[in-house]
């Protein structure tokens, strides 16, 4: 278990390496594209000249690769009938790929995220564990000698995802950079173990940060928070609403009432003002989940319902709360596409044309958590004991159909990832 550990984190930390290489040849490929640029508009530019910057550049560029990388889809080489193809199994969107990433927030290569360094620091105490990296004491440390401070939430960018095995559990290593101009350590690269699922989220979507701490809730106000199969607790509470995205990210939407608000004493424009650096935010509401059903309405049963719901009263982080009737939908379209409109489509038909296929047809349908190889010595040896994420061209069909792709790095990173677990 330690050796996959290890392989895992050495793994995050050469990718760390090629990071920061690939950062250093992207800087010199923009400088000569702009000086470039700058000599054809002292040219006179002419027909052919663009109103598009570097990084419009390289994100078309990006999504034409993967678009090349998995081929046009011919069917020459597919000699099977498309009677019951994967095509059709994939296209309701399930994602039913039982990864770390299932029912939380989920951070793919391009993604602008926050990092909460006292969040990362409550889950490696509450879990007793001593051996994972704390990033946030160096990163405290180079901003006190650059004459500044590591604030309560740090803007990144995710730039590279690698992953290891733990116990039978899948580990994510985030190669981040801190990307906010006002952080002394902007750009700076450093790496952070993704939460597992069940464990409140302390690297979160930017866009789901910014449009949390940006509302109040009130003491005795109805909430909704969407919470993972994996969350403890959860399945206590009766009445989660369902919807098939939800079922898709391996969890259900709950209602609860908010009990009470950390911060109600403190001034209540701190978040807006300084939403990066404001303290007090981190499992900032107690909720009480609201139990459903009926029943006998005896003194019996009230009194067991009253000590459910004293059970069942928990911390959250106002990035954990929705509004009453939110869809999983509407929580996924917070999150801008950074996709050019015409790529979705695009790769949509790769990926459909590619596990036509004879040659993709290793690559097409994700192995299953209980199939298993003989190795050499003829016993049978689970695939995912092997493979850190188990991955294929189903589960990349079936995300591009969710929208699951914000990015094309985040598209491209996934199919590397399948073409590596399968060499």
């Amino acid at each position: 278990m330690l050796d996959a550990i290890a392989h895992g984190r050495a793994a995050a930390a050469a990718a760390l390496e090629e990071v920061e290489e690939a950062a250093r040849a992207r800087e010199q490929q923009q400088r000569r594209r702009r000086g470039e640029r700058d000599r054809r508009r002292r040219g006179g530019g002419g027909a052919g000249s663009s109103d598009l910057d570097s990084e419009d550049v390289l994100d078309l560029v990006a999504a034409e690769e993967a678009d090349e990388d998995l081929g046009e889809g011919s069917d020459a080489d597919y000699s099977g009938s498309d009677e019951g193809s994967e095509d059709d199994e994939a296209e309701d969107g399930s994602d039913e790929d039982g990864s770390w990433a299932s029912g939380g927030e989920r951070q793919g290569v391009g993604d602008e995220v926050v990092y909460l360094p006292r969040g990362h620091e409550a889950h490696l105490e509450a879990s007793n564990d001593k051996a994972s990296a704390r990033p946030w004491l160096e990163l405290r440390q180079r901003a006190a000698a650059a004459g500044g401070a590591l604030r309560e939430a740090e803007p990144c960018r995710v730039m590279a995802i690698s992953y290891g095995i733990d116990d039978g559990t899948t580990i994510a290593s985030l190669v981040l950079q801190l990307s906010d101009p006002a952080c002394p350590m902007a750009d700076r690269l450093f790496l952070a173990d993704a939460p597992p699922p069940g464990v409140p989220e302390y690297v979160i979507l930017r866009s789901r940060y910014d449009a949390s701490v940006s509302r109040a809730w009130a003491v005795g106000e109805r909430v909704q928070s969407f919470m993972s199969e994996h969350t403890p607790g959860a399945a206590a509470a009766a009445g989660g609403a369902s919807d098939a995205e939800a079922e898709a990210e391996g969890g259900q939407w709950w209602d609860a009432l908010v009990v009470s608000d950390a911060r109600g004493h403190l001034p209540p424009r701190e978040p807006l003002d300084d939403p990066y650096g404001c303290g007090g935010l981190w499992e900032r509401y107690r909720i009480r989940w609201i139990l459903g059903g009926g029943g006998d309405d005896g003194a019996q049963q009230q009194q067991q319902q009253q000590q459910q719901q004293l059970d069942l009263e928990q911390d959250v982080s106002p990035w954990e709360l929705y509004p009453p009737g939110t869809t999983t939908a509407g929580a996924l379209a917070e999150e801008p596409s950074r996709l050019p409109p015409a790529a979705a489509p695009r790769l949509m038909a790769a990926v459909k044309g590619a596990r036509r296929q004879a040659r993709w047809r290793v690559f097409s349908g994700t192995p299953a958590a209980e199939d298993a190889w003989p190795d050499e010595a003829g016993r049978p040896r689970p695939y995912n004991r092997e493979v850190a994420l188990p991955l294929g061209l189903d589960i990349m069909q079936a995300r591009l159909a969710r929208g699951y792709y914000r990015s094309p790095e985040s598209f491209k990173a996934d199919a590397q990832l399948v073409a590596i677990n399968a060499a």
